[in-house]
């Protein structure tokens, strides 16, 4: 599937970003819009610049595990942030009703 002529020339057209490992710079980034904008995924993605909505999600989700096992690390005062839930049941969008 990684030669296929799709995914390559989706790749070039950088729609599908290879995944990477993080760096210092980027988990800078995702922190910092991790602390402003809370999560989203959206926003963080934006703000990181070189990774996919999926990518910085899956990097919240590694982060939990990592702070609640080294809370001294930098970006551990976040883990609130990160396991709060995305707004309540009355906060989410429902379609309306005919």
């Amino acid at each position: 599937m990684k030669n296929h002529p799709l995914v390559k020339l989706l790749e070039k057209k950088r729609i599908i970003k290879k995944a990477e490992h993080w760096n210092d710079e980027e988990d800078e980034r995702f922190l910092q819009a991790l602390e402003f904008y809370g999560k989203d995924w959206y926003k963080i993605q934006e703000c990181v610049g070189t990774k996919t909505h999926e990518q910085t999600k899956t990097r919240g989700q590694y982060l939990i595990s990592k702070f609640k096992q080294h809370p001294h690390l930098k970006g551990a005062h976040l883990l609130p942030i990160l396991e709060k839930p995305i707004g309540s049941p009355k906060e989410r969008w429902t379609p309306l009703e005919d």
